[in-house]
């Protein structure tokens, strides 16, 4: 282990460790684990959609409406309510 400047521990053996892309590939998300993953997402990114709004955008994509075109939507709401 080695000290740095910064006051950190490093380890000379800590390394990230490779996903396993086949393993994740092959599981299968439950709706509700879609729905969390992607409101997290959804947070992280700061869209400002609180889980319902993004369940019926995913619903929406999901029957063919373009994402583009209901991003350009949801924006141009967005920017409505603020001058509310």
């Amino acid at each position: 282990m080695e000290k740095s400047n910064d006051g950190i521990i490093y380890s000379e053996a800590s390394t990230l460790s490779e996903p396993n892309i086949q393993e994740f590939d092959n599981r299968k998300l439950s709706r509700t684990e879609l729905s969390r993953l992607l409101y997290e997402v959804s947070l992280l990114l700061d869209t400002g959609l609180n889980q319902k709004t993004l369940e019926i955008c995913v619903e929406l994509i999901s029957n063919g409406v373009n994402p583009e075109s209901l991003a350009n939507a949801i924006l141009l709401l967005q920017a409505r309510k603020q001058k509310i």
